[in-house]
């Protein structure tokens, strides 16, 4: 799953997160040392957090704008957009086959499979752009991410916990692939880009939506 910043961090204050990171540790999906460390971020980081947060969403469309151009320093500027995506891509795809190859759900198996299929092809798509561009992969997954992903991959957590917590980060599929859409649409001068964007972008609906299915219909059971 293509991300750079967090979704929840975003479309949450404080509090809220707070009482998702709860919820997770009461299902199993973090263990006491993560929810001890991931509270003690939120109290340093303070006002701080949501100032960055709201730093980057206004920052978002002048960022596309300045990309548009194709002078060194937009091509940098997009270089290390596409570069970040790659390095989520590839983690992604790599907790999404690990999860595959521990569940004993074979449904929910091949779809994560299929999931974890697409995440490693977007990685390779970003790879090939940034070798057009000319351009090195440096980028390393954020912090948070390492250890979203490894939250998702504890033993002590079930399926279903796993499902939770995905959907608890990502509640509304189209308000998550959102920034993504946006950013794509605003690269008129760059089509090779932003088409291959745009195709990122419905797999990820159709990624996000299928979490939301599968978790939907376990717990229903």
């Amino acid at each position: 799953m293509v991300w750079t910043e967090r979704p929840g961090a975003m479309m949450n204050d404080r509090k809220e997160e707070i009482r998702r990171l709860l919820g997770l540790f009461r299902r199993g999906g973090l263990d006491e040392e993560l929810l001890l460390e991931q509270l003690a971020e939120i109290q340093d980081n303070g006002d701080k957090s949501d100032d960055a947060a709201l730093g980057e969403l206004s920052a978002e469309e002048p960022a596309s704008q300045e990309i548009l151009s194709e002078d060194n320093d937009s091509t940098t500027l997009l270089a290390g957009r596409l570069d970040a995506w790659r390095a989520a891509e590839r983690s992604g795809s790599l907790t999404l086959a690990a999860w595959a190859d521990n569940t004993d759900d074979e449904e929910l198996g091949g779809g994560l499979r299929g999931a974890a299929a697409r995440a490693a092809a977007h990685a390779e798509l970003f790879e090939r752009r940034l070798a057009d561009l000319g351009a090195d992969t440096v980028a390393a997954v954020p912090a948070w991410m390492e250890k979203y992903n490894a939250a998702l991959l504890d033993p002590v957590a079930s399926d279903a916990d796993r499902l939770a917590a995905v959907v608890a980060e990502f509640p509304n599929v189209e308000d998550a692939v959102r920034p993504l859409r946006e950013f794509a649409e605003a690269l008129q001068d760059d089509p090779l880009t932003r088409q291959l964007l745009l195709t990122v972008y419905e797999d990820q609906v159709t990624t996000l939506a299928w979490f939301h299915r599968a978790w939907q219909a376990r717990k229903e059971q």
